[in-house]
């Protein structure tokens, strides 16, 4: 994910999205297996050990239940986020 960090935000909210990715585990876990299922779905259907719908809907299954298994965490992230923003104008309005 190195190239994650080189790239430059071109807007504020690519910024935030990238602090995000750099910052915070789940995230980096959930490209991690994404990246990984991918080239693992490749194999699988390359080999026929599975069709590409099989894949499919196991992949959806897995993204279900890793969703639920993380949402607290990407939600406590989001209130970190909004946080800081909150303190950096409530620091620039008492000035």
């Amino acid at each position: 994910m190195s190239h994650l960090k080189q790239s430059q935000p071109k807007k504020e909210g690519d910024s935030k999205f990238l602090w995000m990715i750099q910052s915070c585990q789940p995230i980096k876990k959930i490209l991690r297996i994404k990246v990984l299922d991918r080239e693992f779905a490749a194999r699988v259907t390359e080999k026929g050990l599975a069709s590409k719908q099989e894949v499919a809907i196991a992949q959806r299954v897995q993204e279900e239940e890793f969703e639920k298994e993380n949402r607290l965490k990407i939600l406590l992230i989001r209130f970190q986020i909004l946080k800081k923003e909150l303190n950096a104008q409530l620091s620039t309005s008492k000035k």
